[in-house]
């Protein structure tokens, strides 16, 4: 049973490693073994001994991902329904950005930000999610993602993101002689999205030159690692699927190699990382052009097809294997019931009410700010724990309580708690536990902190 591939460290170590992997590309000490790896699919071949093919003719079956599977040159995907990763259905709104994990420390975003307190430079320059890429210093976390001013950036994949567990997908990959999960994750991500229609690649771009001329050349230089003097070659690229409201691609470091006994053959790296652009901060394209300051993110998805058709000629390219495919169906089945069982249960849910009404602290005589919340028991009550900062509540009054997800709920307050005894106020600057009618059990995803009650 092969264990699970941890996930990848901060996005700069990926950088730097991308650095060092990419510059000079084919100049690179080969210090690994000549053990052909293949394409993990089930046309892919491992033994590639005796395949020297000559240049200009290699066989696109044993060629890099990018170059043996089918591209795109629709401007714009359709989205297949119930696609997602990281248990969220694309596109992200703020509501399920607020549920996720960030990081690796597994703390839902809520509990990371207090949207009235810090500036957006707060979040800047952290490798945690999401990265709030924006120019107004003095702009709120809140205000950012109200604006859609943010993007999920460099996330790791592993089965985890798909929702596949560690037995499903062990299971696919001891099916193959010598699997690598870098290919099974690309053709994963196919499977759920379709072909990709953006591909820029990073080496030696020269904004001088044709979107063609770059093209052919990281063509001939990644196809043909013969010619360099360690017969290795390797790119950098962003594969990506743009649609209407969003757009995600993964960087992906693809290896080219070739050796006398050996002939060619792809040795991938393990590590593809997951980014997630919403349509306000621009296209991938603008998005990686301006992030990099213009060294890449051209797209060059319609001309690597003409290269390849040039290449292969018409050829039926390589697809996910039926156990991949079966995978992911399989997982986004079990994400579809999740959903259907998550809508059902919140459709119904508390006395949400449309209020006209400023919920901060300096606009409110009594303000209650919460931190956390639990169910009573085997009831469907909440307590919520937090400090009355203004004001006093007491039993009986009636209150508005703005949950995390932007809806607010009317109710009374029902019971009260201090240092496990019941009060019937509260008291200024100490912490209390309050049971409100019109809270259920179905809005406790969206009772964490930064849930403010008032009166």
């Amino acid at each position: 049973m092969k264990k699970k591939f941890t996930k990848a460290l901060a996005l700069g170590l990926s950088l730097a490693a991308a650095l060092t992997l990419t510059t000079g590309c084919g100049k690179k000490e080969d210090t690994t073994s000549d053990t052909p790896v293949p394409a993990v699919t089930s046309e892919s071949s491992s033994d590639n001994s005796g395949s020297e093919t000559a240049a200009g003719t290699i066989d696109y079956t044993i060629c890099p991902w990018v170059f043996s599977r089918a591209l795109s040159d629709e401007e714009t995907l359709e989205l297949p329904e119930g696609a997602g990763l990281y248990g969220m259905t694309f596109p992200v709104t703020t509501d399920t950005l607020f549920n996720i994990s960030y990081s690796t420390s597994g703390v839902p975003l809520t509990d990371a930000l207090d949207e009235s307190a810090y500036s957006v430079s707060f979040y800047e320059d952290n490798h945690s999610l999401p990265q709030l890429l924006i120019e107004e210093d003095d702009m709120t976390i809140d205000e950012a993602l109200d604006k859609n001013l943010w993007s999920l950036l460099s996330t790791y994949l592993d089965y985890d993101a798909f929702g596949v567990s560690e037995d499903s997908y062990n299971d696919v990959y001891n099916f193959y002689d010598d699997p690598n999960p870098a290919y099974i994750y690309m053709d994963m991500l196919t499977t759920m999205f379709g072909a990709p229609n953006y591909i820029c690649f990073s080496n030696d771009y020269d904004a001088e030159k044709s979107v063609e001329e770059n093209t052919q050349y990281f063509v001939d230089t990644f196809l043909h690692p013969e010619k360099s003097d360690d017969q290795f070659s390797s790119y950098l690229m962003y594969i990506g699927w743009q649609f209407e409201d969003f757009g995600i691609a993964v960087d992906f470091f693809d290896t080219f190699r070739y050796s006398e006994t050996s002939g060619y053959y792809v040795s991938p790296e393990n590590e593809v990382g997951f980014t997630y652009v919403p349509i306000q901060k621009g296209t991938l394209e603008d998005y990686f052009l301006d992030t990099f300051d213009g060294r890449y993110g051209t797209n060059i998805v319609k001309e690597l097809m003409a290269e390849k058709t040039a290449l292969f000629g018409d050829v039926e390219y390589l697809t996910a294997d039926e156990k991949i495919v079966e995978l992911v169906n399989s997982a986004k089945g079990n994400a579809s019931a999740t959903d259907a069982e998550t809508t059902e249960s919140t459709t119904d849910s508390s006395n949400y009410v449309d209020v006209d009404r400023d919920f901060s602290e300096a606009a409110n005589d009594v303000y209650m700010a919460i931190t956390d919340c639990f169910q009573l028991g085997g009831e469907d009550t909440l307590v919520l724990n937090g400090t009355t900062n203004k004001g006093v509540f007491k039993t009986g009054d009636p209150v508005y309580v703005q949950l995390t997800n932007g809806k607010v709920v009317e109710g009374t307050i029902s019971r009260m708690e201090q240092l496990r005894q019941d009060v019937t106020e509260s008291t200024l600057g100490e912490s209390i536990g309050i049971m409100v009618d019109g809270l259920s059990i179905s809005d406790q995803d969206y009772v964490t902190g930064g849930v403010i009650v008032v009166k």
